[in-house]
């Protein structure tokens, strides 16, 4: 019975993979498992990499000379713009604190198309 069971399971697996038997088949099983192994192993560390690559704090080149003047005008006056106007809610589309804000910069020598390269 058990002879007769084996020989049935050998024929089925047979059928299913193809028509190498015995070597050739354990050769065939051993060499798929082996290369899909390191590759999945390769995929992981590749995929690792580039996640902390990309968390990683990025140089940038220092200011020059007129955005450092920029950007401590930007901060003045949007301080002077904030105290004159308490009611502010952080929004910069507010009508009189915009205003005052435009006004100020513009009187810090900040030309429109340093403001909008700021991105204020």
């Amino acid at each position: 019975m058990k002879k007769t069971t084996m020989t049935l399971w050998r024929r089925v697996c047979v059928w299913r993979r193809g028509k190498e038997t015995g070597p050739v088949m354990a050769k065939k099983a051993r060499g798929g498992g082996f290369l899909l192994i390191p590759m999945l192993c390769l995929a992981l560390v590749l995929g690792l990499a580039l996640g902390l690559g990309a968390c990683a704090p990025r140089e940038r080149r220092p200011l020059t000379f007129e955005e450092q003047q920029d950007l401590e005008a930007y901060r003045q006056c949007k301080r002077e713009a904030t105290s004159m106007n308490p009611e502010w809610r952080g929004d910069s589309s507010y009508f009189p604190w915009r205003a005052y804000f435009d006004m100020c910069m513009r009187r810090m020598g900040v030309s429109d198309e340093r403001m909008r390269h700021m991105r204020i």
